[in-house]
């Protein structure tokens, strides 16, 4: 996907209408936000990152590109989360 962003290609984040996101947000390109997402003040999300419904993000916390964070997970205060191959 990053090759393909590269060469341009990119989508805009989707976010569910539920979500629960501050004016103050930043959420990279290929981004998508599901319903019922709880989402602290200060929080960064970078490209191609999937947050499933139900998450609560805490405040100033950063996800990483190519997350997949699935329901109900819960983040701390300033958390990172990056991914990871498995």
């Amino acid at each position: 996907m990053q090759a393909a962003m590269e060469r341009g290609f990119k989508l805009e984040p989707f976010i569910h209408s539920s979500a629960s996101i501050g004016a103050d947000k930043a959420i990279g390109p290929n981004a998508f936000v599901y319903a019922m997402l709880s989402w602290g003040t200060g929080c960064r999300i970078d490209y191609n990152t999937v947050i499933h419904a139900g998450a609560h993000l805490g405040p100033a916390c950063r996800i990483k590109s190519s997350c997949w964070i699935k329901h109900g997970v819960q983040s701390a205060r300033a958390s990172k989360l990056v991914a990871t191959a498995s």
